[in-house]
């Protein structure tokens, strides 16, 4: 009986060891759990902190730089841009930096206070003729371009910018024959009125005539172009019925016409028709 009670007695000891073991492996793991999990959820409330910092940097900027003001452009806005070679390029000054810049969606370059912009003369002239503000034929046209600029603070501001594109001429068009010269006297009316005033030019242009006595009003004459299209080397004035030239009477003619790269002359001729 005294071995079976020492039996029970190491028993009970032995099973109030174990449970104070494992009682104190829990407590452990329980505390080294709760500290693992305090700093997870510390990890973690620093890092919505952090990404919530760095996405209202992002969307707002930064609200100590100031926007930047556009100034200028080379060549100047309103200009004309020659096609010389195979590239166009301008360049665009700011008074602060902005962080983009894009002329008709395309981007440039930005350096500091300015940007360049640079792309394929070809691409230049097709942006110029989606916007044509006044087409001038195939070798010159006039266009605006959007440009658009981001700002350091996350603003964004617009302007637009015209520009003549122009291919190089030759340089102006010349009246190389006329009908009548300038000067001419004795001129026969009823010929002129009958088959009209020529006029012959080194190229193809397009214009307009006015002729008119000298101490009169204009009188209502048409013209007529040797052309499919726009321009022709050639154009005819004629008198509508009641409107013919006179005898003895002086008579000024006054044109204007434009080559298609944009050059322009005047033409100024005086004459005097013979008396009946």
């Amino acid at each position: 009986q005294a071995c079976t009670s020492m039996t029970r007695l190491m028993r009970v000891r032995f099973l109030d060891w174990i449970l104070s073991e494992l009682s104190m492996i829990f407590v452990r793991q329980f505390k080294i759990t709760i500290h693992k999990i305090m700093l997870r959820l510390t990890y973690f409330a620093l890092s919505l902190l952090i990404l919530s910092c760095g996405s209202d940097e992002f969307e707002h900027g930064t609200s100590d730089e100031p926007a930047a003001n556009f100034i200028k452009s080379e060549p100047l806005n309103g200009s004309v841009i020659w096609f010389t070679g195979p590239a166009v390029e301008i360049r665009l000054f700011f008074d602060n930096s902005p962080s983009s810049v894009t002329i008709g969606g395309i981007s440039a370059r930005v350096e500091d206070n300015s940007a360049t912009w640079e792309v394929p003369t070809m691409t230049f002239f097709e942006l110029l003729r989606k916007n044509q503000g006044n087409p001038g034929g195939l070798l010159m046209i006039s266009g605006d371009l959007l440009m658009i600029w981001k700002n350091l603070d996350g603003s964004e501001r617009k302007t637009v910018l015209t520009f003549l594109w122009k291919y190089p001429g030759s340089g102006p068009p010349k009246l190389i024959a006329s009908t009548i010269p300038d000067g001419a006297k004795d001129v026969d009316p009823q010929f002129l009125n009958s088959n009209g005033i020529i006029f012959v030019f080194d190229k193809d242009v397009t214009g307009s005539f006015v002729i008119m006595p000298q101490n009169g009003e204009q009188l209502d004459w048409l013209t007529e172009w040797n052309l499919e299209e726009e321009f022709g080397t050639s154009a005819i004035i004629r008198p509508r019925s009641g409107q013919e030239l006179q005898w003895g009477v002086v008579y000024i003619i006054e044109g204007w016409v434009t080559d298609v790269a944009g050059d322009s002359i005047g033409i100024d001729i005086t004459f005097v028709t013979k008396e009946e």
